[in-house]
């Protein structure tokens, strides 16, 4: 229901049409309870946003009414254009949970149209970045952040149409859960969410388990950065299956790039959940319970882990698959017979836009 007020609402093609968002319910400790898979790309990413945020803000600075917003690639994010929107859910004066929507946006500033600035060589260049921040308080904007954003991107009256669908999209949820509160009970709720995720992590543990126990590993390059010429970039990864869990190790990729094809350490669990996934019982419950049994690594500074202040807008929409292609064919090595062959290597993003001469204002469009 949040996805499709989202998509009837939202003012561009990339959401009514490429649904590149994902809407997710959390629980009072910031667990994923539930998630809607409009955009696999995000599914990882979403989880560690709003535990960061929690962890920075402070669960009490939260307050009925309040929508919380960031779109930082260094705190759990993915790559800039997508931003995040948190508001929680209360009951009787109590804290049930939160509810999000991740959505990528068309236009941030930056360098280029659209953000996506393909010879970008730090994140100043990929456009707006925000840390968590407060944007509506008590059920009303706080002017000032929005006249801050809205003065940093070129399309502010489409960046305005498709923050308030997102914002909607979690009043819809605040509703909806709202009468599950109100039927069934803040405790029992609350309970059924906890087990839920504990069956979710049964299943997942159950799924691996089928998986020879053993080591696999596998490489792929990136043949271009955007700015260094004739440089190669390595993804490596070794899968260990050990009874009932799985760890997805990417020790050996190469240093993170000088150009913006590197990855957030969310973007990369995202691609290393949604491999999962494709592998195992699409009918498991998407909640943090099936993610438990799947430890990541990924070294910091690398091209899967970037710091500070390394671009990474490419990351998430080229190199996303590239790693998903690296692990089915770690895992294609223990069980051919479930992973599919490798993709294009490529979202496919077309983004044009610019300034129209005739009404002086900036467009953009983004199609996947």
């Amino acid at each position: 229901e949040m996805g499709l007020a989202m998509m009837k609402t939202a003012y561009s093609s990339i959401f009514n049409e490429g649904l590149d968002f994902s809407c997710v319910i959390f629980d009072r400790d910031g667990e994923m309870v539930a998630c809607a898979e409009f955009c696999p790309a995000q599914i990882g990413a979403i989880l560690f946003t709003m535990q960061w945020t929690i962890e920075e803000i402070g669960l009490e600075q939260f307050k009925p009414g309040d929508v919380y917003m960031h779109n930082d690639p260094y705190r759990g994010g993915c790559h800039m254009p997508e931003h995040t929107v948190l508001k929680g859910i209360w009951h009787q004066g109590e804290l049930y949970g939160f509810v999000g929507n991740i959505a990528h946006l068309t236009e941030i500033g930056g360098k280029a149209v659209g953000g996506f600035a393909a010879d970008a060589k730090e994140v100043y260049q990929e456009g707006l970045r925000l840390p968590p921040i407060k944007i509506v308080s008590n059920g009303e904007n706080v002017e000032d952040i929005w006249k801050i954003i809205l003065a940093n991107h070129r399309t502010p009256r489409t960046t305005w149409g498709d923050f308030h669908a997102m914002i909607g999209s979690l009043s819809v949820a605040e509703d909806r859960i709202g009468a599950l509160l109100d039927r069934y009970g803040y405790e029992e709720v609350l309970d059924i969410g906890k087990r839920l995720m504990d069956y979710s992590e049964r299943r997942m543990r159950a799924e691996i388990s089928c998986i020879p126990n053993g080591q696999y590993s596998f490489e792929d390059w990136i043949e271009n950065d955007g700015v260094t010429p004739d440089r190669r970039y390595r993804i490596y990864s070794t899968v260990s299956v050990r009874e009932h869990d799985i760890i997805f190790d990417y020790t050996g990729t190469s240093k993170q790039a000088r150009g913006p094809c590197n990855c957030t350490y969310g973007v990369t669990a995202s691609a290393t959940y949604n491999a999962m996934l494709n592998i195992t019982d699409s009918s498991i419950p998407k909640n943090s319970g099936c993610y438990r049994p799947i430890q990541i690594i990924v070294p910091s500074g690398t091209l899967l882990n970037v710091e500070h202040p390394g671009p990474s807008v490419g990351g998430n929409s080229e190199v996303h698959e590239r790693i998903v292609d690296v692990l089915f064919a770690c895992l294609g090595q223990a069980m051919p017979e479930r992973v599919a062959a490798a993709s294009g290597g490529s979202s496919c993003n077309f983004l044009f836009g610019g300034l129209d001469t005739q009404t002086g204002q900036y467009y953009a469009n983004y199609h996947i």
